[in-house]
């Protein structure tokens, strides 16, 4: 439930919602307010105390054939190497820790 609070509390818009393993991974297509008017993305939101690299590889992979950036939730943090993956190559690709359980 923290997810729709915290859409909410962003004033983000659910288009689609897909529930892959119940209580820990979901995908979005998502309207988010921005200074240039709404602007739609790809999210995955994954319960997991370590984001890894296989995992932000493959929600940009997602975005990439949605032809869509993405934005990826999580209240854990990244691993060091998938945090530098997200520095370093892949643009269109934000990450956000969260609090809570997805």
């Amino acid at each position: 439930a923290s997810l729709l609070s915290f859409f909410g509390r962003n004033n983000i818009k659910i288009v689609e919602q897909h529930c892959l393993k119940k209580r820990t991974e979901y995908d979005f297509v998502l309207k988010l307010p921005s200074g240039v008017g709404e602007l739609t993305y790809y999210c995955k939101a994954k319960a997991k105390k370590k984001v890894a690299e296989s995992d932000v590889s493959a929600a940009y992979v997602q975005g990439q054939l949605r032809k869509l950036p993405v934005l990826l939730l999580s209240p854990g943090e990244l691993a060091k190497k998938a945090q530098e993956l997200v520095e370093r190559d892949l643009k269109g690709l934000t990450f956000k820790q969260m609090e809570g359980e997805p």
